[in-house]
């Protein structure tokens, strides 16, 4: 992302105090929506001209990413609770 909007560059600050399980949908957002704006200024920022939109393939990935990148961080069981 070239420019980060100053909503987007607070929020990811703020995005270690919401709840763990909110996280990763707001993280998604946040990815998604910055590449949306990647997608506007090749556009011209003629956002009143047409859709501008992330493909769903890309969609997918970066919920995937987002998803699998929060079970990573999630603690296991510990080996003494068996």
């Amino acid at each position: 992302m070239a420019v980060q909007s100053r909503p987007a560059m607070g929020l990811a600050v703020r995005l270690p105090k919401l709840a763990p399980l909110s996280r990763p949908a707001i993280r998604t957002a946040l990815l998604l929506y910055g590449e949306i704006l990647d997608q506007v200024e090749p556009a011209g920022y003629a956002v009143l001209d047409g859709r501008v939109r992330v493909p769903r393939r890309r969609r997918i990935a970066v919920d995937a990413r987002t998803t699998w990148s929060r079970r990573a961080r999630r603690p296991g069981p510990s080996a003494g609770s068996r």
